[in-house]
């Protein structure tokens, strides 16, 4: 059952480091990120596994605990350190409904090598279906490392899909 009527994987990953600071990726302060980000911080997630340290979840027209509307486009940024060096990441994203986990997309991210120690984002968006209208599901972001699949961060957020108004 497709429970987001589409996906777009706008997976980008940028990275933040220190002046001078050298990766195979784009690289922006975080001040820069948090400016230009109109993104609302989520409360509400939790850990699911991962040796990577997270940092700061974000979703469009959010704050707290998300509320969704069917057929919208939310904006996700996540922010987060790798445990250890990768040639590159790649991003995963369940909806986890009634107890049982959905893959909505698993994607390598294209230029998105990382060290450790240094602060990424990984960005995407989804568009939740009308299926779900009414109901109480989990998004879930998993992010690992494309070449041997160890898990650098996978956190999990439950939200609201709301009713469509007839």
């Amino acid at each position: 059952m497709n429970y987001f009527a589409k996906f777009v994987v706008i997976c980008a990953i940028i990275g933040t480091a220190a002046a001078g600071a050298t990766s195979s990726i784009s690289l922006s302060s975080p001040i820069a990120l948090e400016e230009q980000s109109t993104n609302g911080v989520v409360t509400n997630i939790t850990r699911c596994g991962g040796n990577g340290t997270p940092i700061q979840l974000r979703v469009s027209e959010c704050e707290g605990r998300c509320s969704l509307v069917p057929g919208r486009v939310y904006n996700i940024e996540y922010d987060f350190i790798p445990s250890s060096a990768a040639p590159g990441l790649s991003l995963a994203c369940d909806l986890v409904f009634l107890g049982t986990p959905h893959r909505l997309f698993d994607t390598a991210l294209p230029n998105s090598g990382v060290l450790p120690g240094q602060m990424y984002t990984v960005r995407f968006s989804v568009v939740p279906n009308d299926i779900l209208s009414g109901r109480t599901v989990n998004l879930r972001a998993i992010i690992y490392h494309t070449d041997n699949r160890l898990l650098e961060i996978c956190v999990e957020s439950e939200v609201d899909i709301l009713p469509l108004p007839f």
